[in-house]
């Protein structure tokens, strides 16, 4: 018994070894297995030479390590993703989308970044006609609607639209899935406040929705209200001479502009302030324009006014047609900088025959109609009569619409071209929709 015990028990021994061996044996070979090298990026390029391109450019990432498993792969600038089109050890291609931005290119390797240079984008410019330009009055689809002389455009923040009409005096609503309805207006010019069809108005050229629901019309003397039942009321009426053409509601009021006031107005019809034109001193030949407080400060409005999302700046359109320069009318954008009570010239060297591009105190305009802040803060300007759509960035304007000359041709902006725009207004997508009263047409800028 002795024996068979010592010989189970050597048996036992050895398979302990044996295991023991093993386990080592298996550590050691791990052990001498290198751990993948980080992968490094090296260069970012793109076909033209320079990392900057519009949508659909196509960016080569090289490097070290990469994995060519395309489903561990991510490539994004300013934060949008591109489609990732290829992958080896070294280089990786993806494609820039459409409406990407500016920013930075990271590179993502099965959850591991890689921070690369800034992609510098351009946007792409396409226009779009989204209306036939037919006279009439019909409503329903878009595709078959008909406007008469379409004077502005406003946007609310679930992208339904408000038109105000010149000739025959209506406001009409354009839903987000583009059917067109009638909001107020019987279309015979008087002054009537009443339901829907009923109520009258003489000339709602630029309306604009409030935060509280309801559209607002500045109609010469009165401010009138559209309430979600189709209500027109007179929210104010100004006492004195001289009414409003230009309106914007805002979160804190609504702001007012015609040519001898700028004001603001509170929801319940309040005037929460306002800033009145100084008539030139004798023997009044010197314009409607001079710039510092607004105690001493000439100004003449025209068209329809913009304001910052912070409140503190109003932009307008200084247009004095009581005297001119160089024989045509003086065309200044002017800012109203509230916390500081001051107005000054952003843009505009008064009047000239040609359409001048460049610096902004050396470009010329020739009736501006309407004024928009795009989300960047780039200042967009309806300039009707040189028929055009001109941006203001950086201190230098420049046209993005109607270089090619007068006319209707959608496509490519560069070789667009539209009839007196003199409405502007941006969606939440951030298009450009421009109400053409030279052609009773609504386009659509596409920028992406």
């Amino acid at each position: 018994m002795k024996l068979k015990f010592n010989a189970s028990l050597h048996r036992i021994s050895i398979l302990l070894l044996l295991a023991v061996s093993t386990v080592f044996s298996s550590c050691s070979k791990s052990d001498d297995i290198p751990a993948p090298s980080p992968a490094t990026v090296t260069n970012v390029t793109t076909a033209s030479g320079t990392l900057s391109g519009p949508k659909n450019t196509i960016i080569t990432i090289t490097g070290t390590n990469f994995i060519t498993d395309l489903s561990k792969i991510q490539v994004k600038v300013n934060g949008k993703d591109c489609a990732v089109l290829s992958a080896t050890s070294t280089t990786i291609t993806a494609k820039i989308p459409a409406a990407c931005g500016t920013g930075n290119v990271v590179l993502i390797l099965d959850g591991t970044s890689y921070q690369g240079p800034v992609f510098n984008f351009v946007n792409s410019y396409t226009l779009f006609s989204i209306t036939d330009g037919q006279v009439g009055n019909v409503y329903g689809p878009l595709a078959s609607a008909k406007f008469d002389q379409i004077e502005s455009i406003s946007i609310d923040a679930n992208d339904n639209m408000y038109l105000g009409q010149y000739n025959f005096p209506k406001v009409k609503k354009i839903s987000a899935d583009g059917t067109v309805s009638l909001l107020a207006g019987s279309g015979v010019s008087g002054y009537l406040d009443a339901n829907g069809a009923a109520a009258q108005f003489t000339a709602p050229e630029y309306c604009s929705r409030g935060t509280d629901g309801n559209v607002y019309v500045a109609e010469n003397q009165y401010v009138r209200k559209i309430d979600a039942s189709l209500n027109v009321t007179t929210l104010y009426t100004k006492a004195t001479a001289g009414g409003y053409m230009a309106i914007k509601a805002m979160p804190g009021g609504i702001y007012l502009a015609g040519p001898t006031e700028i004001a603001k107005l509170s929801y319940s019809g309040t005037v929460i302030w306002a800033v009145q034109r100084k008539d030139p001193p004798p023997p009044f030949d010197n314009p409607y324009d001079f710039d510092g407080d607004t105690s001493v400060a000439r100004f003449s409005t025209y068209g329809n006014i913009e304001v910052d999302a912070a409140e503190e700046n109003i932009y307008f359109n200084n247009y004095d047609s009581y005297h001119t320069l160089n024989g045509h009318v003086v065309n200044k954008i002017k800012k109203l900088n509230i916390p500081s009570h001051t107005i000054t010239t952003i843009a505009g060297a008064g009047a000239g025959a040609e359409v001048n591009d460049g610096p902004a105190l050396q470009a010329t305009f020739n009736q501006v109609s309407d004024l928009r802040l795009d989300q960047y803060g780039v200042l967009w300007i309806a300039d009707s009569r040189n028929n055009r759509v001109r941006v203001l960035e950086n201190g230098e304007v420049s046209t993005l619409i109607g270089a090619a000359g007068e006319g209707d041709v959608d496509g490519d902006a560069a070789s667009g071209k539209i009839k007196f725009p003199t409405g502007l207004a941006f969606d939440s997508h951030g298009s450009l929709f421009i109400g053409c009263f030279g052609n009773n047409k609504i386009k659509k800028l596409l920028i992406d």
